[in-house]
């Protein structure tokens, strides 16, 4: 019995060992096998791509290419053949100005020529001294012009200075009174061939019609100019005038804008200009009740030096301009923010 039982033992430990030597076999096959084996990951894949810097300003909206339109002389607008919005047509009316105070003028200087050819007609007969005395009339009557002159330029220079009077109206003033003292020295000129009898009669009469269509000349030229006329096609804008209203000369009447697009001047802090480059991209919003809308442009043109400008909080700032052209219909617009 004793001999049975320790066989029996013996066999249980060889199983043991048989088991946990198959055990370790198969660890050290895993061990091998797992080396020769592909490895499990999660591929990430990178792709180069540019960072920019992105900020936010507000910008002006404006056409890019506009015209005003002025009168040419002084007057009273007779008609307005255009209402904003209109689209024109090169050499198409845009307003006409009053023209009666110019044909009644006109009509009295020519009359005035015929009036010094009958006196021319009646001098070879009349005495000297009555010519003399009409003569000195004249030349008291241009001295009279002469004063009224300088105290309307005197009053044009000082509005004009004020910056109440345009630039055209006040170099009109200064050729009035250079006109009268131009006349003024003929009559006297005109006075020293009578003291010359009869020989310097002609070419005293010669003088006086030569200035009277001298001044017919400058009629003619601002009736010719009481049409206003479209110099190329486009759409009329800034029409603020009405019929029967007087302008002077120089005054702008109203803008015709040609169509070209629109752009966005804006002035950028110094320091965000050298993140901008010509032909960037750039996103314009407007805000409105609805909700924001966008529109797209890009950098055209970026100012090479900074000037001052003042902040909304009253600060001092270099600002640099920059120019975006916009892309689209933006006449709605006056303010838009920009960002790049």
């Amino acid at each position: 019995m004793a001999v049975g039982k320790a066989g029996n033992i013996a066999k249980g430990k060889k199983r043991k060992f048989l088991i946990w030597g198959a055990l370790a076999l198969l660890l050290i096959v895993l061990a091998v096998a797992s080396r020769f084996m592909p490895l499990s990951a999660n591929v990430l894949t990178l792709e180069p791509s540019d960072f920019s810097v992105g900020f936010t300003e507000e910008g002006e909206i404006m056409a890019v290419s506009e015209w005003p339109v002025f009168s040419p002389i002084e007057g009273r607008i007779e008609a307005i053949r255009v209402e904003n919005g209109d689209m024109v047509r090169n050499g198409q009316i845009l307003f006409e100005l009053s023209t009666s105070e110019l044909n009644f003028a006109l009509t009295a200087l020519r009359a005035q020529i015929r009036s010094l050819e009958g006196q021319r007609l009646q001098s070879s007969t009349s005495p000297d001294a009555a010519l003399a005395a009409q003569q000195i009339l004249r030349i008291e009557q241009a001295e009279r012009d002469v004063q009224t002159e300088e105290v309307n330029l005197a009053r044009v220079k000082a509005l004009y200075e004020a910056g109440a009077a345009p630039l055209a109206q006040y170099e009109e003033a200064r050729d009035a009174l250079d006109r009268a003292g131009n006349f003024l020295e003929q009559q006297r000129y005109g006075l020293e061939l009578l003291y010359e009898r009869n020989p310097g009669t002609d070419i005293y009469y010669d003088n006086q019609i030569n200035a009277v269509q001298a001044q017919i000349g400058q009629l003619e030229d601002k009736l010719g100019k009481a049409s206003v006329l479209a110099s190329q096609d486009g759409q009329i804008k800034d029409l603020s005038l009405k019929e029967g209203g007087a302008v002077l000369m120089g005054q702008q009447i109203m803008t015709v804008f040609a169509g070209d697009g629109y752009k966005i001047e804006s002035y950028v802090l110094a320091g965000d200009v050298p993140d901008i480059r010509i032909g960037g991209k750039v996103e314009a919003v407007q805000s409105a009740a609805s909700g924001n809308r966008y529109f797209s442009g890009q950098v055209e043109a970026v100012e090479v030096a900074a000037v001052e400008r003042i902040s909304p909080l009253g600060l001092k700032e270099n600002r640099v301009k920059v120019t975006i052209r916009l892309a689209g219909d933006y006449r709605r617009l006056s303010w838009v923010a920009w960002r790049m």
